[in-house]
């Protein structure tokens, strides 16, 4: 009992140590750990919340002038496009957010998680429907300050919160859709 005690105090203290020596590194690694502890399967929503959050956060980490951009731009394109007759279109423009950030986290461990999302996300986007466009683009908004500021854990927290929201929009949606409540979307 002892001895794995131990072990736990050493895998905590290495953790902490390369968070605080070489945060892209430790991130990256936390990333990889998430990918492998599950089965090849879908994941649930809250794995999909939990690998993206990961992946967002080495994102940050090695965010660069031209991709804050490229973040900047895509998120603006979203913005400007209709959401009453066009939403698939709408939704797909928000979720390309993930692969630009998947591009900027660079090697295939980080960016895994954000590319097999993308689908995922926009199709959760179009489920939750338009009425989520303003909650979607506050959302870009406030991941753009963080990502510019290079806050990484703020970064992922806001990626947490956001993809949570997402996916009790759905559940509420889906509930409400069976027990004949009616669901106003604009």
């Amino acid at each position: 009992m002892k001895s794995a005690n131990q072990a736990i105090e050493n895998v905590e203290y290495v953790r902490r140590l390369l968070e605080q020596k070489q945060p892209e590194f430790a991130a990256s690694l936390e990333c990889a750990a998430s990918l492998v502890e599950t089965q090849p399967r879908e994941p649930t929503d809250d794995e999909l919340i939990r690998r993206c959050s990961a992946a967002v956060r080495v994102a940050c980490l090695r965010m660069n002038p031209r991709y804050l951009k490229a973040l900047r731009d895509s998120v603006e394109q979203a913005r400007r496009m209709p959401s009453r007759f066009a939403w698939d279109r709408k939704a797909a423009a928000h979720a390309e957010i993930f692969d630009l950030l998947a591009d900027v986290a660079g090697d295939a461990v980080p960016a895994v998680p954000l590319r097999d999302a993308r689908g995922h996300i926009s199709d959760l986007m179009v489920t939750v429907g338009p009425a989520a466009d303003g909650i979607i683009l506050s959302s870009r908004r406030r991941l753009l300050a963080q990502v510019r500021a290079r806050h990484a854990d703020s970064v992922a927290c806001e990626t947490e919160q956001h993809l949570g929201g997402l996916f009790w929009m759905r559940r509420l949606s889906r509930s409400s859709a069976w027990s004949g409540i009616a669901v106003c979307r604009t």
